[in-house]
């Protein structure tokens, strides 16, 4: 974990931005599935909610990787110029 919050603090512009507008997007979702599973009143709509709360999570993982990649692939395209 250490290794994973060194990289996060060392990002460039992009990718913080990435990870800024990224997780502003995964918050809001995060409350529109909270919404939805507090007035789940049936088996199906509970189900969506759970599917859509899956998915948020699934959003969160991908924010945070692609950021860490796309610092990666810059990172090795500067690298490559010098």
């Amino acid at each position: 974990m250490d290794k994973l919050s060194d990289r996060l603090e060392n990002l460039n512009k992009i990718s913080k931005k990435i990870l800024k507008y990224g997780l502003t997007i995964v918050l809001i979702a995060s409350i529109i599935s909270s919404i939805l599973i507090k007035r789940a009143d049936s088996i199906a709509t509970l189900n969506l909610a759970r599917e859509f709360v899956s998915a948020n999570v699934h959003t969160f993982c991908e924010v945070i990787i692609g950021a860490i990649l796309f610092d990666m692939l810059i990172g090795k395209d500067q690298e490559n110029d010098r």
